[in-house]
């Protein structure tokens, strides 16, 4: 019974810490509208708002490549909302990014962080397989807008000094685009708060560490 309970406090323990402790990097952004094609609602300069996040510990590195002094990497996250835009009213939304970085690779790729969302939501409504295509960009490899291809815990939109490669691209399960809009600002969203479950498992391993102190002493 003693190894059992001892067992169980060191899973909540572990689990709440881990839980409260995930290493999540979220970015707000805003942008225009600069062409639209059957998108509801929406024309040329409609505002765009919305954001994105990835844990550093829970995504996947797919493929990481060195072209030095280059280099690129790509990795896989899955969680709820991990992209959102909102245009005028309406939500498009994914739960599987892929992301590639583009770190200081010679030529006219230079710095580059572009994202694929996939199966995209309209309205909380599947698209049938609709994708969203997300770029920041620089021609020059010594922008250092990005240091290297590890996942970056900061993106300074200053840094990716080609404004035709900030932007981004919806399109249809065929291809078709339906939407492109420019990415206008970027900041840092602060940190996550704890989800309440999460709070909740590390009260109750507390409270099992104190009746187990409790049970020993008056055993003792």
């Amino acid at each position: 019974m003693k190894n059992v309970l001892t067992g169980l406090l060191a899973f909540i323990c572990i689990y709440g810490a881990a839980n409260a402790n995930a290493d999540v990097i979220g970015f707000n952004f805003s942008g225009a509208v600069i062409y639209s094609d059957s998108f509801p609602d929406t024309q040329v300069d409609s505002l765009v708002t919305g954001s994105f996040n990835y844990d550093l510990n829970s995504a996947i590195t797919i493929d990481s490549v060195n072209y030095a002094p280059g280099e690129v990497s790509t990795y896989i996250y899955n969680a709820p909302n991990a992209f959102v835009a909102n245009i005028n009213g309406h939500t498009l939304s994914s739960s599987t990014l892929k992301y590639t970085l583009f770190a200081n690779v010679t030529g006219n790729v230079g710095d580059h962080f572009v994202i694929s969302a996939y199966n995209i939501q309209l309205d909380g409504v599947s698209t049938g397989g609709g994708t969203l295509g997300f770029s920041l960009g620089s021609f020059l490899a010594t922008s250092d807008a990005l240091v290297n291809a590890t996942q970056p815990k900061n993106l300074d939109l200053a840094l990716f000094d080609q404004p035709a490669f900030n932007y981004a691209s919806f399109h249809s399960p065929t291809g078709a685009t339906l939407l492109q809009f420019s990415v206008l600002s970027l900041s840092p969203v602060a940190a996550p708060v704890p989800e309440p479950e999460t709070y909740l498992m590390m009260l109750l391993g507390l409270g099992l560490m104190g009746f187990a102190a409790k049970r020993r002493k008056l055993t003792a």
